[in-house]
């Protein structure tokens, strides 16, 4: 029985050391913000392909830019970069969030500022969200980026964090539901 023990010890512990390796090269390519936000070069980063069949660039870049008009109280405060030659149209904006709190009738508010690019082509184009900051009001400014801000507890960071994610996947959705249909 000893001898039987003695030989099972060693493979628990290869069997326990394979375990933590996979554990660590799991989390090590993980490339998101407490697996929920995505991240390059260790800053949040959002970037989306859109297709748009059978419009010039131009159409795009015309259907964007007066989403982006529609969308923000004030596009000339908004946009910083607006080049129908190139496509581009580039902005930095403001978006309130409430993420749901621990009671249902008390959520966490808060205010996304972020940097938006969309590059317009024949037939598509492409958004990137980049340069997120969180406020806890507009006090906060200029705020904190997202990477290093701080809630507690942790359950509340995470909620945070969500309702971020949450934002600018429901931004890709708006404008991309209005190039292809200019109706928001």
């Amino acid at each position: 029985m000893k001898l039987l023990l003695r030989t099972q010890q060693p493979l628990a512990t290869i069997a326990l050391f394979i375990l933590l390796s996979l554990s660590y090269s799991a989390n090590a390519q993980d490339n998101t913000l407490k697996g929920i936000l995505p991240l390059q070069n260790n800053e949040v980063y959002y970037k989306q392909k859109f297709e748009t069949p059978g419009l010039t660039k131009a159409e795009v870049f015309r259907r964007a830019r007066r989403w982006w008009v529609l969308t923000y109280k004030s596009a000339k405060d908004v946009l910083q970069l607006s080049d129908e030659n190139t496509g581009e149209l580039i902005g930095k904006g403001y978006s309130f969030v409430d993420a749901p709190g621990e009671k249902k009738d008390m959520p966490i508010s808060f205010i996304v500022h972020s940097t938006m690019t969309l590059d317009a082509a024949d037939g598509g184009y492409v958004v990137t969200v980049s340069q997120i900051r969180l406020l806890n009001s507009w006090f906060a400014l200029p705020g904190a980026p997202i990477e290093t801000y701080k809630r507690s507890p942790e359950k509340n960071l995470i909620r945070v964090l969500q309702g971020t994610d949450q934002k600018i996947k429901d931004t890709f959705a708006s404008i991309n539901k209005f190039v292809l249909t200019e109706s928001l």
